[in-house]
């Protein structure tokens, strides 16, 4: 599995050009806050994943990313 991160550019136009899943790309704002978020946000959807059967990783592989809805950041 792989996840395009993008600050300052599209990462959904620029991830589907290599080939990545929509649910597998992210975009973020290069500053303090949106790195933060977006790291929380990643942490977030790598428990998730891990804590799956092995069978519903491997289905839910196109769509890895969930934001954390409790971030204190925000959605």
């Amino acid at each position: 599995m792989f996840v395009f991160l993008g600050a300052d550019q599209d990462s959904y136009a620029e991830g589907g050009h290599v080939g990545v899943a929509g649910g597998n790309r992210v975009d973020w704002k290069k500053d303090a806050e949106g790195t933060a978020k977006m790291w929380r946000a990643i942490s977030h959807s790598t428990a998730l994943h891990r804590n799956k059967p092995s069978e519903q990783r491997r289905a839910d592989s196109s769509r890895f990313y969930e934001e954390d809805p409790d971030s204190p950041l925000g959605a």
